[in-house]
């Protein structure tokens, strides 16, 4: 539930629209906070406020070129699993698994890495043993 409300916040926050009503909001109290009467102390807040409200626009421009560098990288991925050989195409989208199946599938490659370690480890010859990521493992592979 958590992960999937992040991935929406993530992408919410990274977009056009968030970027210009936040900056929308900053103006209005730039312009509205001298009629709200702060006395002396207007200018020093003002002073010490707008570095801050740039920081967070900027934090938008980030999040939305993170976002899109993402999606990038993804795609180039889900390209390579599936033109390769022998490669699992259950793995294309694994982004889109909840923390608990992502963990599983995370397991089942250190029981994996573990078995490959221990078999190179006492001289035997190394090779690439078989995995059902989204499955049962295979013990006897490798």
């Amino acid at each position: 539930m958590f992960a999937r409300f992040a991935r929406w916040m993530s992408r919410a926050m990274g977009t056009s629209s968030a970027l210009m009503l936040t900056a929308l909001l900053c103006v209005a109290w730039l312009v509205l906070s001298p009629l709200v009467d702060h006395g002396v102390n207007w200018k020093a807040m003002l002073l010490t406020n707008v570095p801050t409200l740039f920081t967070l626009l900027m934090v938008f421009v980030v999040q939305h070129t993170q976002n899109h560098h993402n999606d990038a990288v993804q795609i180039k991925l889900d390209e390579l699993i599936r033109a390769l050989e022998g490669a699992h195409n259950s793995m294309v989208n694994l982004e889109e698994l909840s923390p608990s199946e992502l963990a599983q599938v995370k397991a089942k490659y250190e029981a994996l890495a573990d078995r490959v370690r221990t078999a190179s480890g006492s001289g035997l010859a190394t090779s690439t043993p078989s995995v059902d990521p989204l499955g049962a493992a295979d013990p006897t592979a490798g």
